[in-house]
């Protein structure tokens, strides 16, 4: 602000402006104030942080704007509370993303190709860059410098996140811009991500793991605890959710009648696709992306343990909820663990003993993976499901061991699941050996021993093992 105004001061020829004690924003103010300013129309660009322009801290630096009846001002910003605090809710104009059609149309004013297969590349192009107009325009920068198509940019930016982050980080000129301003989409977000952490830090906690979960609907109940900090009030909640709304990194989704299952879980939030991985980027930058993958672990295992309060309709709708969340994170770095048939215990896993703090560690717990496997399952096709209590009773087995009361239980399902699937004899071999650890757990007149032998008992029926299913019973 002291710089433009003293370009102002030069080009207008405000008098008494050289002195270093000078305060140039006042003599500015006052001179856009007085009847020798005319007519003026002023801008303020980029006016994000809100403490700078209105805290006390910072001089107020808002009080600088002149206010006369012969000018106007307009103020661009990615902050929402700061435009409410400058214009008041009524004046603003908010600038959403660009609809499908103003994409391709922005599109054509630099490539002017309306060839059919080209358009139809195009649109694709602007459904994954969700609308965002910096980055359509650095979309086509890229196309245009490397002498590329639509179809080729799709493919590379397709192929994998390193891909996608390269491709949003390429610096690129655009004559609508100033000169000097090349930053790509993914550096501007950044700096976003970095003002937050240092003047918002609960804000910018939340979007850390709001990252971490599918971009869409995601459930108020996996963030709150995050978003409320050491308070964990609601107001807290309310205030570090606005901040977020108010950079539009996130927004509400309608829950009107969604059912009183909504109660359970709080509101629904969508994050951009595009904030979602350049803020994955950024915490790998950071060297703190498993951290959160840990508490992101950590949060989602305990919701699911919560469900067994609930009744069973309003329990199945909160699983179904939470699905794409929990497969998300179940597919993330480092865990890698998808619903296919390969099962293996993920590396992180090695070398780690049983603790009750790893998620304040930074460390991924294996039970509470597991357990989020498990819970996963149920909502899962029979086939899908068989995979997921593999890889569950792999990772508790190897961590943890096969006999210790946090894996038997996934063993037991595993047993079940190859008795849905009709793997009789698969079943059988499961209980029997499931049988001895529960023994060895529980003794052998536990009751949690005696529920296995009879389930065995039925397996052993089923195969018309009439003699060894009757001396179980």
């Amino acid at each position: 602000m002291k710089s433009g105004s003293r370009d102002i001061a030069n080009v207008v020829g405000i008098q008494g402006c050289d002195g270093p004690d000078v305060d140039i924003l006042q003599k500015v103010k006052e001179w856009f104030e007085s009847e020798a300013s005319g007519r003026w129309l002023l801008v303020y660009d980029n006016v994000d942080d809100i403490d700078l322009m209105y805290g006390e801290a910072h001089g107020r630096l808002a009080s600088y704007f002149p206010r006369s009846i012969h000018g106007a001002i307009i103020m661009t910003t990615r902050n929402k509370q700061v435009g409410i605090k400058f214009a008041t809710a009524k004046n603003l104009v908010p600038l959403s993303t660009l609809t499908d059609a103003e994409s391709l149309a922005l599109m054509a004013t630099k490539l002017g190709d309306d060839d059919s297969e080209t358009t139809n590349d195009l649109k694709e192009l602007a459904e994954v860059l969700g609308g965002i107009s910096l980055a359509i325009i650095q979309a086509i920068s890229f196309i245009e410098e490397n002498g590329s198509t639509p179809a080729r940019y799709l493919e590379l930016y397709r192929a994998n996140d390193s891909n996608k982050i390269e491709l949003l980080s390429e610096d690129f000129e655009d004559d609508t811009r100033d000169l000097e301003l090349k930053n790509p989409i993914a550096s501007t977000w950044m700096v976003t991500f970095d003002y937050m952490k240092a003047r918002q830090p609960l804000a910018a906690d939340t979007l850390c793991m709001m990252s971490m979960f599918d971009a869409q609907a995601i459930p108020e109940a996996l963030i709150s605890k995050t978003a409320g900090g050491d308070s964990n009030s609601s107001t807290s909640v309310e205030k570090t959710l606005g901040i977020l709304q108010a950079y539009s990194l996130i927004s509400p989704r309608d829950v009107t009648g969604a059912g009183s299952f909504i109660d359970q879980i709080g509101r629904l939030f969508d994050l951009h696709r595009l904030v979602r991985l350049v803020t994955r980027n950024w915490l790998t930058r950071c060297s703190t992306y498993n951290q959160w993958v840990a508490k992101a672990i950590d949060v989602m295992s305990i919701r699911y343990d919560e469900l067994g309060r609930l009744k069973y309709e309003a329990s199945n709708k909160v699983m179904r909820t939470y699905l794409p969340h929990a497969s998300s994170l179940m597919s993330s770095p480092p865990l890698f663990l998808k619903d296919d048939e390969e099962v293996f215990v993920p590396e992180v896993f090695h070398g780690q003993t049983l603790q009750n703090d790893h998620a304040e560690n930074g460390l991924i717990c294996p039970t509470c993976t597991g357990n989020i496997l498990g819970r996963m399952s149920i909502r899962l096709s029979l086939d899908q499901a068989l995979v997921m209590v593999k890889k569950a009773v792999a990772i508790c087995t190897f961590s943890i061991g096969a006999n210790h009361i946090l894996t038997l239980p996934h063993r037991y399902q595993l047993a079940i699941q190859r008795d849905f699937l009709g793997d009789s004899d698969g079943a059988e071999v499961e209980f029997k050996e499931l049988r001895l650890s529960y023994e060895m757990t529980f003794g052998p007149r536990g009751r949690e021993t005696l529920e296995v032998e009879m389930i065995l008992a039925e397996t052993l029926q089923d195969q018309e093992k009439y003699g060894e299913a009757e001396s179980l019973l």
